[in-house]
C-alpha cells in the first residue's frame, strides 16, 4: 500500500478484489481514521459513493435515508449481495424494508421461480447443493413442498403478483397429487422426482406444514378445495396422532397410523414420541387454519395446545423449553434449543392474538 499528500489530504492507493477482478482503487483516508468531528456529510457522502461499506463509520446523525440508500447502491454496483449486510448499520426503517422487500422478491421469491421449478416432473426439485447446482433426480420432501405452497401464498396474499399465485398453485396441485395418501389419509413423508410415495409413513410434524400451505392459500385466495384439504388433514391429525390418555399428539407413525419403531424427523434428534419441535409446528398451521376455519373443536385443539405449552413444555426451573419426551411427558436429554425458544415465543403470542 503506498501513499502520499495531495492538496492537503492523505490518499491511500489500495488494490481491492472485487469479483475476483484486481483493480486499483484511490480514496480519501477512511472514515474511522477521521476525527469524528471531521466527518462532515459531505465527507461522508464521498466516502460511500467510493465504498459503500464506509456507513458503518458514518455518525448517526448524518445517516440520512439518501446517504443509506447511496451506501447500498454503491455496493450493489460491485455485482454482490454483499450491500444487503448494510442493514445493520442503517438506522432509517424506511430504507431497511426497502433492502428486505427487494432482497425477498428479487432475491428469495425470483430464485425460486427461475431455478427451482421441475418442468420435467412437476412441482419443484428436490434438492439444489452448497454449489448451486440442481438434483433433478433427487427425492422430493413433504416438508420442503408445504413450506413452498405456504410461502408463494403468503407472497401473493400480501403482494398480489400474479407470477406468486402461478407458484403456490403449482405447489398445491402437486402436493395435492402427489403426497396426500388418498387410502388412508395424512400425507407421505417424501416422493421420488416423478411424483412416486418414496417413504410413506406420516410424520406428524410434515402434516402440520401441510395444513399450514393449504390454509395459508385458502387465506389468500378463497379456493375452497383447499381448506378442505387442510380440515381433512387437521382431522387426520386428532383422529390417529393425538393421545387422549396422555395429551399431546404423538411423533409419527406407519403410514396405516400404527406405532412405528423410529419416530425422529432426522438423526440429530432424540426419538422421543412427544418433542416440542412437532407440537410448535402444530399450533402454528392450527392457528393459521383458524383464520379461515373458526370452529369450536379447533379452538379447543389450539387451547389445549397452549396448556401444553405451559404445563408440559416449559421447564418451570430453567424458563426454556425442553424438547424430547416419552409418552408419560418424562423428559429425554433436554438441550436448551434458544433458536426454538424465539420462535416459540413469537408463534406462541401470534396465537393468543388470533384467539383473541
Amino acid at each position: 500500500m503506498d501513499a502520499c499528500v495531495v492538496s492537503g489530504y492523505l490518499i491511500i492507493y489500495n488494490k481491492k478484489n472485487r469479483h475476483m477482478e484486481q483493480e486499483e482503487r484511490m480514496y480519501q483516508v477512511p472514515l474511522e481514521m477521521i476525527c469524528r468531528h471531521d466527518r462532515t456529510a459531505e465527507v461522508c457522502r464521498a466516502a460511500v459513493e467510493e465504498d459503500g461499506w464506509q456507513l458503518e463509520n458514518v455518525p448517526e446523525e448524518v445517516k440520512t435515508p439518501e446517504l443509506c440508500r447511496k451506501a447500498l447502491e454503491t455496493e450493489a454496483g460491485f455485482g454482490n449481495d454483499f450491500h444487503r449486510g448494510l442493514v445493520q448499520h442503517i438506522p432509517s426503517p424506511e430504507v431497511c424494508m426497502e433492502v428486505l422487500k427487494e432482497c425477498r422478491e428479487n432475491n428469495i421469491l425470483k430464485y425460486w421461480i427461475d431455478k427451482v421449478k421441475d418442468e420435467e416432473n412437476g412441482g419443484f426439485y428436490g434438492r439444489v447443493d452448497g454449489n448451486d447446482q440442481v438434483h433433478p433426480e433427487a427425492e422430493k420432501g413433504a416438508v420442503m413442498n408445504a413450506r413452498i405452497l405456504w410461502a408463494f401464498s403468503a407472497a401473493y396474499r400480501v403482494l398480489k403478483k400474479p407470477e406468486y399465485l402461478e407458484a403456490a398453485t403449482r405447489a398445491k396441485e402437486y402436493v395435492r397429487d402427489h403426497f396426500l395418501d388418498k387410502e388412508y389419509g395424512g400425507i407421505y413423508w417424501s416422493v421420488d422426482y416423478k411424483g412416486n410415495p418414496l417413504d410413506t409413513k406420516k410424520q406428524t410434524y410434515a402434516i402440520g406444514f401441510a395444513i399450514y400451505g393449504f390454509s395459508e392459500y385458502a387465506r389468500a385466495t378463497g379456493d375452497q378445495e383447499a381448506l378442505d384439504i387442510a380440515i381433512s388433514l387437521y382431522h387426520d391429525i386428532e383422529k390417529h396422532a393425538f393421545d387422549a390418555k396422555n395429551n399431546g399428539y404423538i411423533e409419527a407413525l406407519t403410514r396405516e397410523w400404527n406405532p412405528i419403531a423410529d419416530m425422529r424427523l432426522s438423526d440429530k434428534d432424540e426419538n422421543g414420541s412427544r418433542t416440542m419441535n412437532t407440537h410448535l409446528h402444530i399450533i402454528e398451521p392450527y392457528t393459521n387454519l383458524y383464520r379461515v376455519w373458526k370452529t369450536p373443536e379447533l379452538e379447543k385443539s389450539i387451547r389445549n395446545l397452549l396448556d401444553i405449552f405451559t404445563d408440559k413444555l416449559l421447564n418451570k426451573e430453567t424458563y426454556h423449553l425442553d424438547l424430547f419426551f416419552n409418552d408419560e411427558w418424562e423428559g429425554k436429554r433436554n438441550i436448551e434449543s434458544y433458536g426454538h425458544d424465539i420462535e416459540a415465543s413469537w408463534l406462541l403470542h401470534e396465537t393468543a392474538l388470533v384467539l383473541g
